[in-house]
């Protein structure tokens, strides 16, 4: 999986262990993040309304 992404197994095997161990990314974060993952909205409601010059 890891070199699908064009990541070695040791790294990953690294950032799995820093993780358990509090150090990745400076801080520990207990628990998770709630996410909402939400269906992509058409494009006509993505763009913004533009008047004409």
């Amino acid at each position: 999986m890891a070199s699908r992404h064009g990541i070695s197994r040791l790294q990953l095997y690294r950032w799995r262990q820093l993780f358990r161990e509090g150090d990745l990314g400076g801080r520990r974060i207990e628990g998770f993040v709630p996410a909402v993952v939400v269906p992509e909205m058409p494009p006509w409601i993505r763009t913004p309304y533009r008047r004409p010059a």
